[in-house]
């Protein structure tokens, strides 16, 4: 019982840093979105929190103790494809590289 516990608060945890992902992606390119496609309470990502190309790979490597020469292609297109945004990248590096022995890591 404790164990399908454990599980359940996993999956529920997973399905919330999911749907914070996909609104902070979709918060990054807010502009490029047809607006009835965006949930009411959607705002356009504040500027300073997104990064150049260069500023969002060392972001990233940072966030999982790597550096910009040994992320893989895939990790740099994540981070493309996520807009080179804060969050997002703190979330990806999180789940890629969580903090916690508890967390099993996540591919790219």
């Amino acid at each position: 019982d404790t164990k399908n516990k454990a599980l359940e608060e996993a999956k529920k945890r997973l399905q919330r840093e999911r749907k914070v992902l996909k609104n902070k992606i979709a918060s990054v390119f807010y502009n490029n979105i047809n607006k009835e496609l965006l949930p009411n309470d959607l705002e356009p990502a504040n500027p300073d929190e997104v990064y150049d190309t260069n500023e969002g790979l060392n972001f990233i490597a940072d966030e999982i103790g790597s550096n910009i020469d040994e992320l893989s292609n895939t990790a740099k297109e994540v981070a493309e494809l996520i807009g080179y945004q804060r969050l997002a990248l703190q979330i990806v590096g999180a789940l890629y590289a969580p903090i916690s022995k508890k967390k099993t890591p996540m591919s790219w």
